[in-house]
């Protein structure tokens, strides 16, 4: 198979000797993903925008109802053992297997043949004594309920027949309390009736064959009293308490109703298969899927349940989630063969169906366009080995596909080969291929846009094919013959030859249709696989926070670390991607979520009291009333990390995949000075990964969270809210007098700020806790009564020194505050005090205000920070004079006026939630030579609403020269064209003119799409910062995904113009074509027909984050949880200038 073409780097060239002198803000800012205008409170959901609703994929579960799915038995080595119990005609509603003959294994404990299955240890499927057996689930979750020892029902989801103590072969329910009647088999050929206790199961000791008896030991229950007996000479006991491996222990009450749950929900295959199917589907997302119901027998005549049967509750809920559990639990099992590769053709055949009720069509409705990113899996379950007619498919994957182009320009072609290919036709590997490598929709609005993952690259539509099968095996082991069937050294059986080999085929299909296979032993390992097999196809992965380097230059030790989660499962993951002048390294360096050490050993701290601060999360340690918030030591042990009591293993807390919680908004930030990465979570957690290895070395809980709703996480029922979700920023040794200062907003989980001393994360500490400024933990109560101005902080805070000789955390208040107004907060670094609190006066409860990222300036060059500016929800930018070493005389510049208010031509105003860049002019030859620029964009993405919103928004860059500036004295700049080459859409800026910035204040570019409808407006904006590279500024544009919903994540544009005069860059910036050359292929006719250097590009990773420069390499986060780089055109040495480095200038 050939790789999806990926771009190729060549050594990057040298930089461009011209620097300019440009002199940059205090401490970059790391964006945040914010909103659009309100008036009220904002309504902050409680899942990631990102997310959206998606689009439900496809699933087919193919339920393998063949006469062998009867069996009380397996694996099927087991002979003469169809039944252990008399059923009762029509038990799974069709005829019996064996039908008019059933005969069972005597009840006989000198009979090796009925020690042998009636024991869990040979019989996969019968009573094991260490698992506490559970009923049923219903569709919407509720338990079916204890089985009846003394009216244990045969099959639970038969209704009709009698139900009593009788014989009657027509009886549904059985006593098992009490000496019933059968007809045995003996193994000789004469079957005649005896009688037998129902509940009698033997336990393998662990030595001696297995096939002896005396192996053995018997257990019974009688009435309501319970026995033993070693059956190697052993004599007779009774047994009040049952003790089982694994700590379980049970009376004989206790072991009884077990027992009777076991025979009613899981005693044969297909109670089994039908038991686990029904719990794995609970799990899953009802907005993520729609899931169809066939038969493997049945799915050449009809679909029970079509994947569109019902168009406005097609999703999995409700009355379509009923029916799909009424189809699993109740459809009849004939006695019929095992034909897989007739239903895999059919489900395939499924998948082309064009009409608007097929499986493309709408969500909602069965009008309207087809939805072509739609995805489509199919999971076959079986019990054996597949037989049938054959279908005639051909050798699909020994023969070579046709070319495939994507979206984006992308080919791809399947290619004959390893591991994929064999010499045979007409197998069932042959049909998963098949439909993976054909296009299924190839008609030309069916655009090739399905979402890939590392598992399956195919863009196009086409079907995905899992399986799962229940205790039979194969030749090959997956997990060792792979690499030699990659390499040639192995090739695959012939599925036509031995039994065996078809279960390779089935891996094989898996393989080929880029899927997963899961050989379960028993049915607790096929619930697992099924639950596993459901949890892959379920995974969303997505981003929505930036990207960040370890350097500003490329070195043998250059990494970027990107955030990532995955919605539904609510995991998160930060992965290390190594950087070489040829861009991003495909594998990663590490993933954090396999780094977290054992519970027990993590260093995990959080709040107590203001008295006490600091201490090891540990139950005992915390207060009553955060022991009585959380409920209990096992509630702190999950938190840690402690998986043995979630559901998958017998406990009663949400089952979690990983135990890293999802990372949404909070940016990963890397300290140099002990190589650490720290990150915020949504479990709550402030984490500190080595940025070598991915080793967790600590994790900080805000006291804030522990009685505000942490314990939510372990509960079953949980969805989604936020906790650590904020920005962080941390000091340098230089900075900060040998020490690491970190502070970072709580984001959406809660309103304040904590401060930590990170200066040696692998030996944290309590004392290393400082402070947490919270509405319930405030440090200055007198001074900022309740924290009433405190908001939920979505901007980056600053660290700064003031010039009171104080290193001071500058961050603005956020959003919905008790007052709602717009405030600046100055906070001690070290002590958590509050120094000063400049109210804007800007904002009220009906016309919500809150102030965003802040960014430091230093005046006079002498390291403290002298002007801050920032923006807020009401379109001001402010600037706030901090230049005395008095706090008291910290104010509001400009008389207490913003120096700019935002907005449209019509005068609408424009919210700014991103961050702010500072630049001086350094071009002698410029009418602005000298002056401060402030750049910045608007636009809003915190509630629901902002998606759509389709207000034009603006990017800006006004001079500072002391005075209020209107939008009437701004150079007006535009985006002139767009074009699509080599797959991505790419724009152009418009040109300045010679002298055109004289006597104006700055410029703006509104964010419309040349050409476009609706006036342009795409609801395009800005919330991230922009900053100035070379002769470069640039800025992330988003497009929220509120009308395609192929695009639920949006997209966007990085942005490069020039700094000072709002317009086309005169050189090329980005290297487009990546020949390492700035030439005509870095460039597109601009609107008056002539060649203008590419100025936006979409790289389709989604909605871009702000971009990381490393070398000459421009690196970019996206919200599909993809990344993309590209060489670009500095004009001198790149690097983010940080306050230190201003310092040194």
């Amino acid at each position: 198979m050939k790789n999806l073409p990926t771009p190729a780097y060549k050594k990057p060239l040298s930089p461009h000797t011209l620097a300019l002198g440009i002199k940059l803000a205090l401490v970059l800012a790391a964006p945040v993903l914010l909103a659009t205008p309100a008036y009220a409170a904002l309504s902050i959901p409680p899942s990631p925008l990102q997310a959206g609703n998606g689009v439900a994929a496809n699933l087919m579960f193919i339920l393998d109802d063949s006469g062998s799915m009867h069996w009380e038995a397996m694996p099927d080595s087991l002979t003469y053992s169809d039944y252990l119990f008399p059923p009762p005609s029509h038990v799974y509603g069709g005829a019996n297997y064996s039908d008019g003959s059933e005969t069972i294994v005597a009840f006989d404990d000198t009979s090796s043949t009925n020690t042998k299955v009636r024991s869990w240890y040979n019989n996969k499927v019968h009573y094991n004594p260490s698992i506490t057996y559970t009923p049923w689930v219903k569709y919407d979750g509720t338990s079916y309920g204890n089985a009846s020892p003394t009216r244990a029902r045969f099959n639970p989801y038969t209704t009709g027949g009698t139900c009593n103590a009788t014989s009657d072969p027509n009886n549904q329910c059985i006593d098992l309390t009490i000496e019933q009647k059968y007809t045995r088999w003996t193994g000789k050929g004469n079957p005649h009736s005896d009688n037998y206790w129902p509940i009698t199961f033997y336990q393998y000791k662990g030595t001696g064959s297995v096939s002896s008896y005396k192996s053995y030991i018997k257990y019974q229950i009688r009435g309501s009293s319970g026995y033993s007996k070693d059956l190697n000479g052993g004599s007779e006991k009774s047994v009040t308490t049952f003790t089982w491996p694994g700590g379980v222990s049970r009376t004989a009450a206790e072991e009884r109703q077990n027992f009777a749950n076991w025979f009613t929900y899981y005693r044969s295959r297909i109670l089994s298969v039908r038991g686990g199917a029904g719990l794995a589907f609970q799990g899953l997302n009802a907005k993520s899927f729609r899931v169809g119901f066939t038969t493997i027998n049945n799915g050449g005549i009809n679909y029970q349940i079509p994947i569109t049967s019902s168009p406005v509750d097609g999703n999995f809920e409700g009355t379509y989630k009923q029916n799909f559990y009424e189809r699993l639990y109740q459809w009849p099992i004939p006695q019929s063969g095992t034909p897989l590769r007739r239903a895999l053709n059919v489900v395939g055949k499924y998948y082309q169906n064009t009409t608007s009720g097929g499986p493309w069509a709408p969500d909602i409705g069965g009008a309207g366009l087809q939805v072509s990113c739609r995805q489509s899996f199919a999971i076959l379950t079986t019990d054996g080995y597949w037989n049938g007619p054959n279908q005639n498919i051909g050798n699909e994957d020994g023969t070579d596909g046709s070319t495939i182009t994507g979206l984006d320009g992308a080919s791809f072609k399947y290619i004959a080969e390893n591991p994929y290919r064999d010499d045979r036709k007409d197998t069932l590997a042959d049909a998963a291929m098949k439909y993976w490598k054909q296009d299924l929709r190839p008609e030309s609005f069916m655009k090739n846009d399905v979402p890939t993952s590392a598992a399956d690259p195919a863009f196009w539509q086409h079907m995905s094919t899992f399986g799962v099968s229940l205790g039979a095996n194969g030749t090959l082991d997956p997990a060792t013959d792979l690499p030699k069937l990659i390499s040639g050294t192995k090739t695959w059986p012939d599925p036509f030859g031995d039994y065996a080999n078809k279960i390779d085929d089935l891996w094989h299909a898996t393989l080929n249709g880029r899927g997963a296979f899961v050989a379960a032993q028993d049915p607790n390992e096929f619930a697992e696989a099924l639950k596993s097999t459901l949890g892959q196809i379920s995974d969303r992965v997505a981003s929505a926070s930036n990207i960040s380097g370890n350097s500003t230059s490329l070195s043998t030790d250059s990494a970027v670390f990107q955030a990532k989660y995955t919605g539904g499962k609510w995991h998160g993951e930060l992965v290390a991607t190594k950087v070489t002048d040829s861009g991003l390294e495909a594998s990663p360096m590490w993933l954090a979520s396999s780094m977290i050490p054992a519970a027990a050993s993590r260093s995990i701290w959080t709040w107590k009291n203001p008295a006490t601060k600091g201490i090891a999360f540990n139950y005992a340690n915390l207060t009553s009333t955060q022991q009585t918030a959380l409920g209990s030591a096992d509630v702190v042990n999950y938190l840690r990390g402690d998986q043995s009591k979630e559901m998958v293993n017998g406990g009663t807390f949400r089952n979690r995949t990983e135990v890293l919680g999802d990372i949404v908004h909070s940016s990963p930030i890397y300290l140099k000075d002990n190589d650490t990465v720290f990150v915020g979570a949504n479990d709550g957690m402030l984490h500190g990964f080595s940025a070598k290895t991915g080793v967790e070395r600590f994790a900080y809980i805000p006291g804030e969270f522990l009685t505000t709703g942490l314990k939510k996480l372990s509960e079953t029922t949980y969805t989604h809210r936020y906790f650590m979700d904020g920005a962080i920023a941390v000091s340098s040794k230089t900075q900060t007098n040998g020490q690491n200062y970190l502070t970072s907003a709580m984001g959406r989980g809660a309103r304040g700020l904590i401060g930590l001393n990170v200066t040696n994360p692998s030996s944290f500490s309590a004392t290393n806790v400082l402070w947490e400024y919270t509405p319930s933990v405030n440090p200055e109560p007198s001074a900022d009564p309740a924290a009433e101005d405190m908001g939920y902080i979505l901007g980056k805070p600053i660290i700064a020194k003031a010039n009171n000789d104080q290193w001071v955390v500058i961050t603005g208040n956020g959003y919905n505050s008790d007052n709602e107004t717009a405030v600046l907060y100055v906070i001690d670094l070290a002590t958590g005090d509050l120094l000063a609190k400049i109210d804007t006066g800007k904002g009220s409860s009906s016309n919500t205000n809150g102030l965003t990222t802040p960014k430091g300036w230093d005046a006079d060059n002498n390291g403290t920070v002298d002007y801050v500016y920032a923006g807020d929800l009401l379109g001001n930018m402010w600037k706030f004079d901090l230049s005395s070493n008095n706090t008291s005389k910290w104010a509001t510049a400009n008389k207490g006026s913003p120096m700019f208010i935002a907005k449209d031509a019509s005068g609408k105003l424009q919210p700014i939630t991103g961050g702010v860049s500072i630049a001086i002019n350094p071009n002698n030859s410029d009418p602005n030579f000298g002056k401060r620029f402030v750049f910045f964009g608007t636009g809003r993405y915190i509630t629901l609403d902002d998606s759509a919103n389709m207000d034009t928004q603006t990017w800006y860059g006004v001079i500072d020269d002391g005075k209020v500036v209107s939008r009437s004295e701004l150079m007006p700049r535009s985006i002139t064209t767009q074009a699509t080459s080599s797959g991505k859409v790419i724009r152009a800026f418009s040109k300045a003119g010679v002298g055109d910035m004289s006597k104006k204040m700055g410029w703006y570019v509104d964010l419309l799409t040349p050409g476009g409808a609706n006036g342009g407006r795409e609801g395009e904006r800005i919330i991230t910062d922009s900053m100035v590279v070379g002769t470069a500024l640039l800025a992330s544009s988003i497009i929220p995904g509120s009308d395609d919903i192929c695009r639920p994540s949006g997209r966007g544009f990085v942005n490069a113009i020039d700094p000072f005069t709002g317009s086309s860059l005169t050189n090329v910036f980005f290297d487009f074509n990546n020949n390492e050359d700035q030439d005509d292929g870095d460039k597109m006719t601009g609107a008056d027909g002539k060649l203008l250097p590419i100025g936006s590009i979409d790289y389709n990773i989604g909605m871009p984050s702000e971009p990381v420069i490393m070398g000459d390499l421009i690196i970019i986060g996206g919200s599909l949880a993809t990344s993309a780089s590209m060489r670009i055109f500095p004009s001198y040495p790149t690097g983010r200038i940080s306050w230190r480095e201003i310092i040194g200038n």
